[in-house]
């Protein structure tokens, strides 16, 4: 179910490649328009709200730029 999937330690790291970059963002934009929701759904909630949306984006750039 959604509560059940492990989430990457790294906060933003979607795709669990251990670095929270442009791939990460592209997979919510592609989640947020083809909804092909999957495991990726609990861990794409950056902002934790129960919802995947254009927040979680915003989020996740901003995550992005200040580790830059």
């Amino acid at each position: 179910t959604y509560d059940d999937v492990p989430c990457p330690e790294l906060t933003g790291d979607i795709n669990d490649d251990s670095s929270v970059d442009v791939l990460d963002v592209l997979i919510i934009v592609d989640l947020l328009l083809n909804g092909g929701f999957d495991d990726y759904d609990a861990c794409s909630d950056i902002n934790s709200d129960g919802n995947l949306d254009v927040m979680d984006i915003i989020n996740l750039v901003s995550i992005i730029l200040d580790n830059s």
